[in-house]
């Protein structure tokens, strides 16, 4: 009597992979997905730079055109201050300090709900290098606008002629507060956020914290083709005919 033949095994009975097995791909694309997040922000960060270092140049001429400036009166022995006790001698470090305040302000806003996808401390680390560096440009630009002709009137203007000097920034402390009020800004932004990332989260987003099915607004529970089936709670036995 011989022994009956080995049966093959069913197909699908091979045992399904490990935890261990699955978990290496979805853990490796999840480390490539933060990566690419990351990559993101940067790059987004990177513009904000760029951006606010361009709008430097309008803060500078916006500096130079409003700020009155010293009047100087050419007399017989050289070039003199027609007015020595004036306020205008403080006047162009206090209006690049109101103009370099509010356009903190606005940066801030700007990049808070402009940039909402992307909110966070590389964002924010970008905006307030951006706002140093436009800070300097604004500062360099505005003054030598109308430089060259104050030297020209220096060396030229005739006895009793009265002229504009262009403003000059004395305190080089205020460079610095575009960045802080935009980082102050910000931060009080992202303090007010009911968001725990500092923006609205995707569909996908409450899915992965809280389940499917138990995601805190609407959107977030729509079907989607693919998704595991709503369970449905077991319904009363219907009642029937008395007596």
């Amino acid at each position: 009597m011989t022994d009956p033949e080995p049966r093959q095994p069913a197909t699908g009975a091979n045992p399904p992979p490990t935890g261990s097995a699955r978990s290496e791909p979805a853990g490796r694309s999840g480390g490539v997905e933060v990566q690419a997040a990351l990559g993101r922000e940067i790059g987004v960060a990177t513009l904000v730079v760029v951006i606010l270092a361009l709008v430097g140049v309008l803060l500078g001429a916006l500096w130079q055109w409003i700020t009155p400036g010293a009047v100087v009166l050419m007399t017989g022995d050289g070039p003199v201050h027609d007015n020595p006790s004036s306020e205008n001698y403080i006047a162009d470090d206090g209006w690049f300090l109101v103009i370099g305040a509010a356009a903190g302000v606005i940066t801030a806003l700007g990049c808070w709900l402009l940039a909402r996808r992307y909110r966070g401390p590389v964002v924010l680390v970008g905006m307030v290098a951006g706002c140093l560096i436009g800070g300097v440009v604004a500062w360099q630009f505005g003054r030598h606008l109308g430089l060259a002709e104050f030297q020209r009137l220096l060396d030229h203007a005739p006895v009793g002629t009265r002229f504009r000097r262009p403003a000059k920034l004395d305190a080089l402390g205020v460079l610095g507060v575009q960045g802080f009020t935009a980082a102050f800004t910000y931060t009080l932004l992202a303090g007010w956020s009911r968001w725990p990332q500092l923006r609205r989260p995707t569909p996908e987003e409450w899915a992965a914290m809280y389940g499917p099915w138990q995601a805190p607004y609407p959107a977030a529970a729509t079907w989607h083709p693919g998704q595991p089936q709503r369970p449905v709670p077991p319904q009363p036995p219907p009642q029937g005919p008395s007596g």
